[in-house]
């Protein structure tokens, strides 16, 4: 199949839907479909490159968690469109909401999948788990592009059942985002400094809540023989280094390549994730060595949506 995958922001690794995307793109291609990549700043085989789009107030939010909306571009979807068996998307956007207006004028089927849990947007607005605001987000978000999808692509159990409750009508597919081949048991580095090392990963941001493993490091009795591994990048890391600062042994703070993250994953005796909002935690998957029962069942569910084209919304 000619699968084209509809993303505002790619090419960046720190985002995690970002991140998925990439993936997503790497696995089709090795199950023998064409995949074809629109997106901001997209770059390598089949990828098509649109325009930043700059937002009042927005944009400069998104770019401090490393995201940046995309721009439709008409042009590029003609060329990047052309043949396709399905359009998929991603995100609710202006980008996304365009792809979905041109398969529908050019009678290509369009898929979904729902990755952006509205607390994300109401803890980096300063604003808490504001049940009354993300409620309204769930509305935006079936108004603007998911209440003309036929299917949608749920990553987690949870947001399907988030979206039920919602309101929202579509045919949800349950498939986990699936963890790479690279994450499986091996040899790491040894410290060899007497101390236990404890790793976290994900963006510093307020909704992945890496102070409460400081503050918990603080409080324990052993905190004297205790080293934390904060591995991401995000706008709070300067609150969070001087949050830290209190510790006996203050975090390192880090942004590894998969390979260096992988090393400190396998020498590190404990794993810890505190995010309040995670429609599904891929950091949790992929520390655990037995999760290959999950990648296979994500393969399968993969070719059972996208096994043979979908004739119809």
């Amino acid at each position: 199949m000619r699968i084209a995958l509809v993303m505002d922001d790619m090419p960046v690794r720190s985002n995690g839907t970002s991140s998925t995307a990439l993936r997503y793109a790497d696995a089709l291609r090795e199950q023998g479909h064409e995949v074809i990549c629109v997106a901001f700043g997209a770059d390598g085989p089949d990828s098509f490159d649109v325009p930043e789009h700059h937002i009042p107030v927005m944009t400069p939010v998104a770019e401090g968690l490393d995201f940046h909306f995309a721009l439709p571009d008409e042009a590029v979807f003609d060329e990047a469109f052309a043949d396709v068996d399905v359009i998929h998307i991603f995100l609710p956007f202006a980008l996304g909401q365009a792809a979905r207006d041109w398969g529908r004028a050019h009678g290509v089927p369009v898929t979904a999948a729902f990755h952006l849990q509205p607390e994300n947007a109401t803890y980096n607005a300063n604003l808490g788990a504001a049940p009354l605001v993300c409620d309204a987000i769930y509305r935006l978000f079936r108004d603007w592009l998911y209440g003309d999808i036929r299917h949608i692509h749920c990553p987690s159990q949870m947001i399907a059942n988030q979206l039920r409750k919602h309101g929202y009508r579509s045919q949800l597919h349950v498939i986990s985002n699936g963890v790479p081949k690279a994450f499986c048991p091996g040899e790491g580095e040894s410290f060899n400094d007497g101390l236990v090392h404890i790793v976290t990963v994900g963006r510093l941001s307020r909704e992945k809540d890496q102070a409460t493993i400081i503050r918990a490091i603080e409080r324990c009795f052993h905190r004297d023989q205790i080293r934390l591994h904060i591995c991401g990048k995000g706008p709070l890391k300067h609150k969070l280094e001087h949050e830290g600062s209190r510790l006996p042994h203050p975090p390192i703070f880090e942004y590894r390549s998969i390979d260096d993250l992988i090393a400190l994953e396998r020498a590190c005796p404990l794993y810890i994730h505190a995010s309040i909002a995670d429609i599904e935690a891929m950091s949790v998957l992929e520390v655990r060595p037995d999760h290959r029962r999950g990648r296979d069942e994500r393969a399968l569910s993969v070719r059972s949506l996208w096994g043979e084209p979908i004739r119809s919304w």
